[in-house]
């Protein structure tokens, strides 16, 4: 039975090469040694209505994503996932994909 620790690397690692391969230009994930990916919205003209229309989308796949605005020093653009199991974050990065999609 291999490590729950390694399982996590392992898919920590499946997110970030599929997140870049995902081509999406408007989020960018920044690098972290914790269990939890930080992404900003670096896309549009008001980032902050555009994280919190992403954090609610979402939300209705049933993706939880913290919002940062409250945390000092991320307001308005940041927004935070855990790192799951691989077909989690695989539903993830395909719910980014198809919001992208969307028409605004």
């Amino acid at each position: 039975m291999e490590c729950p620790f390694s399982l996590l690397q392992e898919s920590k690692q499946a997110f970030y090469t599929e997140f870049v391969q995902a081509n999406l230009p408007e989020l960018q994930l920044l690098p972290s040694d914790v269990n939890f990916a930080l992404i900003q919205v670096t896309g549009g003209t008001d980032q902050d209505v555009q994280r919190r229309k992403i954090i609610r989308y979402l939300g209705q796949q049933g993706i939880l994503v913290r919002d940062c605005s409250n945390f000092q020093g991320l307001e308005g653009e940041f927004m935070r996932v855990a790192i799951k199991d691989s077909q989690s974050m695989h539903a993830l990065i395909e719910a980014l994909r198809k919001l992208q999609s969307i028409p605004r």
